[in-house]
């Protein structure tokens, strides 16, 4: 039998060493990567002078290339739109059509975006206190943007007629437009389509009043603008009974 020599065992622990604190290193840098995207704050770094003093780049928005991203004004400004951008060179490809933007240190408010694999759509979600006020879909088109598609807004119109049917000569409490969202998820299905799943009440708070929940499943068709498949439904909840996800 072949003896292995103390000098060459100290080698061999020597280089394993060494390997297992490398990979260990690169592990907590990927680690370290990974933790520093996902708490990036927002900030004006990289917009232009006259952007930069008024705006801020919301971080949870920026695209996966890191070539777009949104901006929303700052607290102190008197500016009132978001806008989708160009970050490398900068440029302001338009503005989000919302009838509310979010803005710093807005109340209950937040912003949001998932893009799709090929970076040509972005799907952005703004917070409101019971649930999103707006899912907006963004198109690009030969670096340009499209005009925006409230998703939410069609999924609203899907569900009037079932809050319509249930809602008949029954008293509820008023909210402008009917109801309010209380969850919309949305995700790419691939670059074609987006999946929707959305729920809404016209009574988010008050177990003792006649109260209306819906629930939409949507498919969204980007390049068609229209639905592929829905499946709505709704009812009258019981008084007293609280909200399904309560």
């Amino acid at each position: 039998m072949t003896r292995i020599n103390a000098k060459t065992m100290r080698w061999f622990f020597t280089f394993v060493t060494i390997v297992a604190c490398a990979i260990g290193c690169g592990f907590s840098i990927l680690a370290a990567d990974d933790e520093s995207e996902a708490t990036a704050e927002d900030s004006s770094a990289g917009l232009a002078e006259e952007y930069a003093k008024n705006y801020l780049i919301a971080a949870s928005t920026i695209s996966p290339d890191k070539k777009f991203g949104v901006i929303y004004p700052k607290e102190d400004s008197t500016e009132e739109k978001d806008y989708l951008v160009r970050l490398e060179p900068f440029s302001v490809l338009g503005a989000l059509d919302t009838p509310e933007p979010y803005h710093e240190n807005q109340s209950h408010g937040g912003i949001s975006a998932k893009w799709s694999e090929d970076t040509a759509a972005a799907l952005v979600t703004l917070d409101g206190k019971w649930g999103p006020r707006d899912v907006l879909l963004l198109e690009l088109r030969d670096g340009k943007l499209k005009p925006t598609t409230s998703l939410l807004s069609k999924v609203a119109e899907l569900l009037r007629p079932n809050l319509r049917k249930y809602s008949k000569d029954k008293p509820l409490i008023y909210i402008e437009g009917g109801f309010l969202f209380t969850a919309c998820e949305v995700s790419f299905r691939d670059t074609k389509s987006v999946n929707i799943s959305a729920e809404a009440t016209t009574n988010p708070k008050f177990p003792d009043t006649s109260t209306w929940d819906g629930e939409a499943e949507v498919i969204w068709n980007i390049r068609e603008a229209k639905f592929t498949s829905k499946k709505v439904s709704g009812g009258m909840r019981k008084k007293g009974e609280e909200a399904p996800d309560e």
